[in-house]
């Protein structure tokens, strides 16, 4: 519930339906409208734009707008359609802004609808970013965030402990636990998307069923989360995982 109040299929998941959230504008004081979001899905769907996965925005078209409601005919139910809005390449652009400046200039100069606006950009350096005075969600927290690019570990974990930066992400396991028994310091330590997993080769001695099953058993799965990840990780049984919609605790498999 962010710049969509309500979103959904009709009754035969022929049509689907989306409702603008009203009083938005875009950094550069322009309203955020409805034809923001149908120009922005169906430049993601368009083959010219190279977006990695189009499959996902083809399969809604012949949009129509009324007011700050939008329709769009289902060319292939998709039921992670709404999803994929709030993940990767979904975003919602400014039309009119990105019409006027082109690409190369909106990658200069990018504006959205966040509670931060863009201040100063320096590649490979720093992004600082200022506090959106008109942002709809109500006043931002800080009044300016600097993002530093480090892209070392071990200088980001100098970056906390000299006081530099306040707030990190993705350091060693063993930085972490000696950094959070220091007075002053907190961290939070949660289980992402990704998987770590083993691939047998259907090649030689792997194309015997008995010597692929003896591979598998011979791996500790909870051995390795304890030894390599220190405890922060989850041994899991299929390729989903708990933050997956498809992530199903009932599934258990022997080895």
């Amino acid at each position: 519930p962010g710049l969509l109040t309500e979103w959904g299929w009709n009754d035969d998941r022929s049509k689907i339906m989306m409702t603008v959230r009203e009083g938005v504008t875009w950094h550069d004081g322009s309203p955020f409208t409805a034809e923001d979001v149908v120009w922005s899905l169906q430049r993601a769907g368009d083959e010219k734009t190279g977006n990695p996965i189009q499959f996902v925005w083809k399969n809604v078209n012949n949009f129509k707008i009324d007011g700050n409601k939008i329709t769009g005919d289902v060319v292939q139910f998709d039921p992670v359609y709404f999803k994929w809005m709030s993940f990767l390449t979904g975003y919602i652009m400014p039309k009119a802004y990105y019409e006027k400046v082109g690409a190369e200039g909106f990658e200069k100069a990018p504006i959205g609808t966040g509670p931060y606006m863009v201040d100063k950009f320096e590649r490979n350096a720093f992004l600082r970013l200022k506090a959106n005075p008109n942002y709809w969600g109500g006043k931002p927290a800080f009044e300016n965030v600097t993002i530093k690019f480090v892209t070392d570990a071990a200088s980001r974990v100098a970056e906390i402990e000299s006081g530099s930066s306040q707030v990190t992400l993705e350091i060693p396991y063993e930085e972490y636990d000696r950094l959070i028994a220091k007075d002053g310091l907190a961290g939070s330590c949660n289980n992402v998307s990704d998987i770590g997993m083993i691939f047998f080769n259907d090649i030689d001695v792997m194309l015997d069923r008995n010597v692929r099953q003896a591979a598998v058993m011979a791996v500790d799965k909870k051995l390795l989360v304890d030894r390599l990840l220190r405890g922060y990780g989850q041994p899991i049984d299929t390729l989903e995982t708990p933050e997956y919609e498809a992530y199903d605790p009932s599934i258990k498999v022997e080895h």
